[in-house]
């Protein structure tokens, strides 16, 4: 993890790169395309047949759904939270680009992410540990 930036109040803006498991993307992949062929509608295709032109946008649904899972958990592995749950980080649209033509559904992947965070308060550490036991 890098820090790119001090934002004061405690918060920096940080640059940290994030693995995804090849489980976990094979999952999120099978989950996705199931729920699309359950809906899918396309003209020229039989009711619940994906066509290909749209498996980019099914590897891109996938590639943001590993993002939502492990985020935060990268995140809180730094001893860190989001210094502002109303503003996620995302990737931009090259980074998706990228991502999704070197997508296959069985490998895992990685993404570089930059965040605005700040470091857990040990109260809340105290609390969370409290919990776990």
């Amino acid at each position: 993890m890098e820090k790119l930036e001090d934002l004061g109040n405690g918060a920096a803006k940080y640059q940290f790169k994030v693995d995804v498991d090849g489980q976990m993307s094979k999952d999120s992949y099978v989950a996705i395309m199931k729920d699309f062929k359950k809906n899918a509608q396309f003209p020229g295709f039989r009711k619940g047949t994906i066509p290909p032109f749209m498996i980019p946008k099914v590897k891109s649904f996938v590639i943001l759904d590993c993002l939502e899972k492990t985020l935060g958990e990268a995140v809180r592995e730094q001893g860190m939270e989001l210094a502002d749950d109303e503003k996620r980080p995302t990737l931009d649209d090259d980074q998706v680009s990228v991502l999704t033509k070197a997508f296959s559904e069985t490998e895992g992947f990685s993404y570089t992410i930059e965040a605005e965070l700040k470091a857990i308060e040990a109260e809340e550490e105290a609390k969370e540990e409290a919990d776990a036991a």
